[in-house]
C-alpha cells in the first residue's frame, strides 16, 4: 500500500492475536491549530488478553500513506496516519509503543518470509523485526538503508528479496533505479552508490 487516496484497511502478512477495526477518519475543523499533529483517525483493537481499546492518532500531512499493518510481533500492531507510523503492544498500549522512525511514511512493505517490516519515506527505507530480548514492543530496527536519492523514491517492484525502484538524482536532474537486499538492507544502483 503506498497512496493515502485508497481506503486504508487492515495489511495481514503477519500472523496476529488482536483484532483491529479502523473506526474511521475523523472530521477536525481546518482553521483550528493542532500541536503536534491533527487527530484524524480512530482504531478499535481487542487483543487476545485485555479489554476492547479505542485509539486516535494524528498524521504528519495529508495525503500520504494511512493504513493498519500486521507486524513481525503478533502483538504488536502498526497504524500509519498521514505519513506517522506507530508501533503499538496491543496488551499494553498505554505503556508500550512508540513512532517507526521513518517520516513521512509513503511505503509499507511487509516481507513475511524475512520475518521484516520496511518503510520508506523520500529518500531511504528502515526495516523491522522481532527483538526477542525486548520488555515492551517488541520490534527492532532491523537495518536502514544508506540514502538512495535526493528526492521523490519510488517503489516500482517487491519480490520476496529485494525492493525495486527509481530515486532522484539531482544533478543530471534524472531518475535512476535502485535495488535494495530485503535481507541486509544493502543496494546497488541509486543516486548515491553504495561504498566500496
Amino acid at each position: 500500500m503506498s497512496t493515502a487516496e485508497a481506503t486504508p484497511t487492515l495489511d495481514e502478512s503477519f500472523p496476529r492475536c488482536y483484532e483491529a477495526v479502523l473506526g474511521g477518519r475523523l472530521e477536525t475543523p481546518e482553521n483550528v491549530l493542532y500541536f503536534p499533529a491533527r487527530p484524524a483517525l480512530s482504531v478499535e483493537v481487542k487483543p487476545k488478553r485485555g479489554k476492547l481499546w479505542t485509539a486516535v492518532f494524528a498524521e504528519d500531512g495529508a495525503g500520504f500513506l494511512t493504513g493498519l499493518f500486521t507486524t513481525p510481533d503478533d502483538r504488536t500492531l502498526c497504524v500509519v496516519c498521514g505519513g506517522a507510523g506507530y508501533f503499538i503492544d496491543t496488551d499494553d498500549p498505554e505503556r508500550s509503543w512508540f513512532r517507526v522512525e521513518c517520516t513521512p511514511i509513503r511505503f509499507a512493505l511487509p516481507f513475511a518470509k524475512h520475518g521484516l517490516l520496511a518503510f520508506g519515506n523520500f529518500t531511504d527505507f528502515v526495516a523491522y523485526r522481532v527483538d526477542s530480548d525486548s520488555i515492551d514492543v517488541r520490534l527492532d530496527v532491523a537495518w536502514r538503508t544508506a540514502r538512495l536519492g535526493w528526492d521523490e523514491l519510488d517503489v516500482t517492484r517487491t519480490t520476496e528479496d529485494r525492493i525495486e525502484g527509481q530515486a532522484w538524482h539531482a544533478p543530471d536532474d534524472l531518475m535512476v533505479g535502485f535495488s535494495v537486499d530485503v535481507q541486509t538492507g544493502e543496494h546497488e544502483g541509486g543516486a548515491y552508490p553504495a561504498d566500496t
